[in-house]
C-alpha cells in the first residue's frame, strides 16, 4: 500500500501546485519560439507534428492477429456411452453457447477435431461437453496455449486434467 500512497501524494501535490519549471508546459513554448527563430522553422514543425501524429496513429495499440490451427483428440476412458462429443469456448470459431461438434474416430471412446483460430492471443479456454454436461464441473476452464510455429495438437482425456511435469 505503501507505493500506492506515495503516487497519490506526489499526484495531489502536481495537481494543486503544478510541475513549474519542470514540466513539458514550461519547455515546449521555449522549445517551439526557438525552432520558429530558424529559417525552415515552422515548416519543420509542421512536418514533424504531422508524422509524429501518423506514427501514434499507426502503432498505437494494434496488436499482431495469427492464424492458430489447432487438432484436439479427445478420449473417454470410462466406457459411459456417447451419443455426443462437443467443445465451447471462448474464442471464435468457439463459442459458449454453441457446440462444435468433435469427429468420431472410435465409437465411446476416441474423438477429433481441428480448429482455426484468428487471434492476437497465446492461448484460450475451453471446455469439452459429453451427452450434453460438462466437463469440470464448478471448475476452471480447460487453457489451451498455442504453439509459437501457429500448429497446435493437444490430446485429452474428458474429466481429466493432464499431469503435471
Amino acid at each position: 500500500m505503501l507505493p500506492a500512497l506515495g503516487f497519490l501524494w506526489v499526484s495531489l501535490y502536481l495537481l494543486v501546485l503544478g510541475s513549474g519549471k519542470f514540466g513539458l508546459d514550461h519547455w515546449l513554448p521555449i522549445f517551439y519560439n526557438w525552432i520558429r527563430s530558424f529559417r525552415w522553422g515552422k515548416p519543420l514543425l509542421w512536418i514533424s507534428t504531422a508524422l509524429a501524429i501518423v506514427w501514434l496513429l499507426c502503432h498505437a495499440g494494434v496488436q499482431d492477429i495469427r492464424k492458430q490451427i489447432v487438432l484436439i483428440h479427445v478420449k473417454s476412458v470410462d466406457g459411459e456411452k456417447i451419443s455426443s462429443m462437443v467443445v465451447r469456448g471462448s474464442d471464435n470459431p468457439l463459442s459458449w453457447q454453441k457446440d462444435h461438434q468433435l469427429k468420431v474416430v472410435i465409437p465411446d471412446s476416441l474423438y477429433t477435431t481441428r480448429l482455426e483460430f484468428y487471434t492476437g492471443y497465446l492461448y484460450t479456454e475451453m471446455k469439452l461437453v459429453r451427452n450434453g454436461e460438462f466437463e469440470f464441473q464448478d471448475a476452471d476452464n480447460r487453457i489451451l496455449t498455442f504453439d509459437a510455429d501457429g500448429t497446435s495438437e493437444v490430446d485429452f482425456i474428458y474429466n481429466q486434467l493432464p499431469k503435471s511435469k
